[in-house]
Order: structure tokens, then C-alpha cells, then sequence
């Protein structure tokens, strides 16, 4: 009857056979991150075999995956690296939203091929749209990161099938020593589809930024300023057309007390594509605010409050309450669309957050 921890990971076995290199569990056993003890695990692996390698990595046979006791998943084989570097990472996601894609469940994977590839699914199912999963590839390097994807996204009802989209990001670099100052860019491909509308084009995106490290004002980190300029750029195949946008990011942070946040944000971006609305802003000039209530250590309610300086109507009241268990939080959202009642929705999400 073994027990152990490696990190964060739990291991129990009925048997084990310990050698110098490793440690085999070969009547079955079990890894868990879950610390509960009164209840099953919120997220448990069992296998028949275990193979562990310590401050390696660990191998598995036969697996299950059980969610609160509740059998939901199985494979033939599992390996997992127990180095901080690289770990492959199974999430599952359950949640309900008010709009045409009604309750929905997602499995998350990851499987690290070295220290700079990774492989994931988002493997998605909703009631009212069926299977729309997510399959990728994403080279990381220190300077930059390239990703190949093909699969769903959603943006206000409007699901978008990307196909070989490659995405290059340039990541945030200094543009000299001292100087607060700092520039990221980003280039994205692919082959986008709109089933419902029927459009079809090669859309081909990029964009450069400039952004300003954080600004304390009156001397005290519980005020900050947060400021980002830029330029996009937007090509579609469809139409044959170029069209781009200056983008202006400015936000303003204050930390009231421990328990207490509000911030205000002005953002400046015009659409670039009349081929899809998929992420593209709600408005050329919004105002954003927001206020957040810490209740406690597990516990936090935030308002957020979007409004539309073009139009100048309020545009949408976010109203957002989570819940953190041991090893997961339930969140509730009540989205209002002041503009359109219509396109007002609640959702309700259950997600893992300790694996």
C-alpha cells in the first residue's frame, strides 16, 4: 500500500517494484493533483501499469481518466514528463451559454515533442452545433513563436473554420536598455470558411505594436497605466482588398484595497475586413470599465461596463461571479447587450484550474 508525491503530483498503489532508475506500480495505481480526502478526487488518473522515472518522466498503461469518481475517458497509453519544462496536460471544460451553442463540454490536450514543439487538441462539443474541435502545432522559440492550426472559433454566433493557419509572433523585446519602451508583431495565414454565410477567403493579417512599460502614478504601485499603440493590416482573397487600422490601447488601474479593483480603459480600432465579423472590435471608439470585489480566497464578483463613444449609448453591462473549489472554479456571467436585448446571454462554466 504505497503513497508519494512528486511536486504537485499524488501517486497511490497497491504494489510497487523499485529498481535504482525507477519505480514500476504494476497492480494498478492512481496520480491525482487533488488534495480532497472527504470526496473523490475532482480529477484522477488510474492505470493498471505505472512506470515512474523520478525528475523524469512517468508512463502509463491502460489508463482512465474519472472526473468526482465518474469513468470519462480512456487510452491505451500515457507518458507525462515530471520536469517543470515539459508536462502533457489533459483539461476538461463543462459549461452552458445562452446562445447557439448551448451546454457544451471541451477536452483540452496537450503533448509537449521537445523542449520547443508542442502538440494540443480542444476537442469541442456543443448541443446546438455538434463536434467543432481544434487541432495544432506550436514551435516556441525565445525571440518569437510560430503556430499551425486547423479547426473552430467563435466570436459573437459568427464560427469561423481556419484551416492551415500559420501564425508567426514576434514576442515583446526592449528597444534598447533604460528605455521604457517595447515593440511585438505578428503575422497570421489561412484558409478561412463561414459555413452559414457561405464566404470562403485566404485571410492574411499582421500588425506591429508599441507599448510603454507600466507607469505608477503618485509614487504607489496601486496606481498604474498601462499604454499600447499600433497598426493592423488585413487581406482577403475574396474581395481583393487591403484595409487597415491604427490601434490605441490606453488603460488605467487602481487598487482601492485588498479586496477591492476598478480600472477604465480607452480603445481605438476600426474593423478590417467586411468578409467576416470574427475578431473584429464591437466598436471603432470604446470606453471600458470595470470593478472588481474580492470577497474572499475563493470567491470574487466583477462588473464590467462597455460603452460606445461613436454612437454614445451604453453598449453591454458584464455582470461575472466565480467560485474556486479545490481543484476547480465555477464561474457565472450574465452578459446585458444594451444596444440589442436580443443578444443579451448568461453562461455558466466549470472549469479544472490545478493541472
Amino acid at each position: 500500500k504505497l503513497t508519494g508525491k512528486n511536486g504537485k503530483d499524488f501517486f497511490a498503489a497497491h504494489h510497487a517494484e523499485i529498481y535504482p532508475d525507477k519505480m514500476i506500480l504494476d497492480e494498478g495505481g492512481s496520480t491525482s493533483r487533488c488534495p480532497a480526502v472527504k470526496h473523490p478526487k475532482c480529477l484522477e488518473i488510474k492505470a493498471k501499469t505505472f512506470e515512474i522515472y523520478p525528475h523524469d518522466k512517468m508512463v502509463a498503461r491502460d489508463v482512465k481518466v474519472f472526473v468526482r469518481g465518474k469513468h470519462i475517458y480512456s487510452r491505451d497509453y500515457w507518458e507525462n514528463s515530471l520536469t517543470e519544462k515539459s508536462k502533457e496536460r489533459i483539461l476538461p471544460h463543462i459549461g452552458f451559454k445562452d446562445s447557439d451553442k448551448g451546454t457544451y463540454v471541451n477536452l483540452s490536450y496537450e503533448r509537449p515533442l521537445g523542449d520547443k514543439d508542442t502538440i494540443y487538441a480542444d476537442l469541442n462539443y456543443y448541443s446546438k452545433v455538434g463536434y467543432k474541435p481544434v487541432y495544432g502545432l506550436e514551435h516556441n522559440e525565445r525571440n518569437f513563436k510560430v503556430t499551425y492550426e486547423n479547426g473552430w472559433y467563435e466570436d459573437d454566433d459568427e464560427w469561423v473554420e481556419k484551416q492551415n493557419n500559420i501564425r508567426f509572433d514576434y514576442k515583446n523585446h526592449h528597444i534598447a536598455p533604460g528605455l521604457p519602451l517595447s515593440y511585438s508583431a505578428y503575422f497570421e495565414r489561412g484558409l478561412w470558411k463561414n459555413d452559414d454565410s457561405g464566404r470562403k477567403s485566404w485571410h492574411t493579417e499582421y500588425g506591429a505594436f508599441l507599448n510603454h512599460d507600466r507607469i505608477y502614478l503618485f509614487n504607489s504601485k496601486n496606481t498604474s497605466l498601462d499604454l499600447t499603440i499600433g497598426k493592423k493590416w488585413t487581406r482577403e482573397s475574396a474581395e481583393d482588398t487591403l484595409q487597415s487600422t491604427n490601434v490605441y490601447y490606453a488603460t488605467l488601474g487602481q487598487k482601492i484595497s485588498p479586496h477591492w479593483n476598478t480600472w477604465v480603459g480607452y480603445y481605438r480600432e476600426d474593423f478590417t475586413t467586411d468578409v467576416f465579423t470574427y475578431d473584429q472590435p464591437d466598436m471603432a471608439k470604446e470606453l471600458r470599465n470595470g470593478l472588481q470585489y474580492i470577497m474572499d480566497d475563493k470567491n470574487s464578483f466583477t462588473i464590467v461596463n462597455r460603452y460606445d463613444l461613436d454612437q454614445k449609448e451604453n453598449y453591454e453591462t458584464r455582470y461575472s461571479w466565480t467560485h474556486k473549489f479545490c481543484c476547480w472554479q465555477l464561474s457565472l456571467i450574465y452578459k446585458h447587450r444594451d444596444t440589442n436585448d436580443k443578444d443579451s446571454a448568461f453562461e455558466a462554466k466549470f472549469d479544472f484550474v490545478n493541472w
